[in-house]
């Protein structure tokens, strides 16, 4: 946590509630969300990546100012997107192939 004050100095300037279990809380969120942010794309499912949204929404809504995880947040999703498509162009290429070889079996 602390590299995370060095290296963004002020994302947490104007949020530092009183109670200390709420502070708590929200810097969990914070490192939990550059803990998945540090997977490989492919390693995080769909489900991962809308968790993340939704702590970001969380915590900015609580005045966070964390624009540099929202956008590697953002060039994540874009990045498992990618692999995503890549994926179904090549299973779309095998279901071709398959409905090929069926058509010639019949």
């Amino acid at each position: 946590m602390n590299s995370l004050f060095e290296k963004y100095r002020g994302f947490a300037s104007k949020i530092f509630p009183k109670n200390q279990h709420l502070r708590k809380t929200f810097l969990d969120v914070v490192l939990s969300m550059t803990e998945i942010l540090c997977k490989f794309p492919e390693e995080l499912s769909s489900g991962d990546l809308a968790e993340a949204y939704s702590a970001l929404r969380f915590v900015t809504k609580a005045g966070f100012k964390l624009d540099w995880l929202e956008k590697k947040l953002k060039e994540t999703g874009k990045s498992r997107l990618q692999e995503i498509e890549e994926d179904l162009k090549d299973l779309k290429v095998k279901c071709a192939d398959m409905d090929a070889l069926l058509d010639f079996l019949r």
